[in-house]
């Protein structure tokens, strides 16, 4: 049984994964498996991972035979794994080669159930430091920073021991392939594991154009999906009424958010989806003038506030572009 399972699901990430296996391979702490998920890819993505199995007897490539998305990719790894620790990587994305070793240290020496650590967004040949250094370390509390946005809710960053899944019978929700890692978060910290958090950063999160959260939403398949992530997030802190009003703004803002940078919505279509969440939408701190780009989506502004947004955005990057 090794000490770690990492886990990587994977559609048509030819281009990206071999850097992402490489810099797993390269790790200091060699006590773990590797276990990929294809998606059943179009590209080389299969015989990519198929060579790297062959070199190394610590990775495990499992291929779904139709497309079944990333949540239900994300399960099966996860039913396959028999590490002692969890953590997730995108397959277009790389770690530093000390990022296991750090983060089972300071599990073992705390006795944490779940290890949070700092991330770096790599973003234009910009490299961005992201702390995540949680409010307060107790869950109640770390929920509270993920559902404000003070968090990011990947599985990437966190280091979960693997009995916390098994013990409270979590699972990926079937159906949800956006944001599915947020909500197993909450899930997991709703159990009340010791928390720990690292303050160092070992994860690339590479952002690519058109492959991001803000650019891939809002069909009406996607909005049905944000709908049922709502409700579940909802419903699963029923009894917790101040967490509820936070789970209610945090996906909320989401959905909005998505939606608006989808630009698939007609005005009335915006505002028949949204209105309910206008105060939602203005009760989070976004900064000027996104605030103000949201609300009046809400209440039926949506196609004239695009150009607003995007006038603001390109005279943003010119200003940041001088800076540097």
């Amino acid at each position: 049984m090794p000490e770690i399972s990492v886990i990587i699901c994977a559609y048509n990430a030819g281009r990206y994964i071999a850097r992402c296996i490489d810099s797993l391979l390269a790790q200091t702490f060699r006590d773990f498996e590797l276990i990929i998920v294809d998606d059943c890819s179009t590209d080389d993505t299969l015989e990519t991972c198929r060579r790297y199995a062959a070199r190394d007897r610590r990775i495990i490539v499992l291929h779904n035979d139709s497309n079944r998305g990333v949540s239900m990719s994300r399960q099966r790894a996860t039913d396959a794994a028999t590490g002692r620790y969890t953590i997730h990587a995108d397959a277009d994305d790389y770690v530093d080669p000390d990022m296991l070793q750090r983060l089972h240290d300071k599990a073992v020496e705390t006795g944490a159930g779940m290890v949070i650590c700092d991330y770096y967004e790599e973003r234009g040949g910009e490299t961005i430091y992201h702390s995540q250094q949680p409010t307060m370390l107790a869950p109640r509390q770390v929920i509270a920073d993920l559902l404000s946005g003070r968090l990011h809710g990947s599985c990437c960053n966190k280091l979960v021991a693997r009995n916390l899944y098994v013990d409270n019978g979590i699972r990926f929700p079937e159906g949800i392939n956006c944001l599915e890692d947020l909500f197993v978060c909450l899930r997991l910290l709703n159990c009340n594991p010791v928390v720990a958090y690292l303050p160092a950063a070992f994860y690339h999160y590479v952002r690519i154009e058109n492959n991001s959260i803000t650019t891939t939403a809002s069909t009406l398949g996607d909005m049905e999906q944000d709908r049922r992530l709502y409700d579940m997030t909802v419903a699963l802190f029923a009894r917790d009424a101040e967490l509820q009003a936070a789970a209610r703004t945090g996906i909320a803002n989401i959905m909005v958010l998505r939606a608006f940078h989808s630009r698939r919505l007609s005005s009335a279509r915006f505002r028949k989806e949204f209105y309910r969440f206008r105060n939602d939408v203005k009760a989070r701190r976004h900064k000027f003038p996104f605030n103000m780009f949201f609300y009046l989506s809400c209440v039926g502004f949506y196609r004239i506030m695009l150009p607003l947004h995007d006038t603001y955005m390109w005279l943003w990057k010119i200003k940041h572009r001088r800076k540097h």
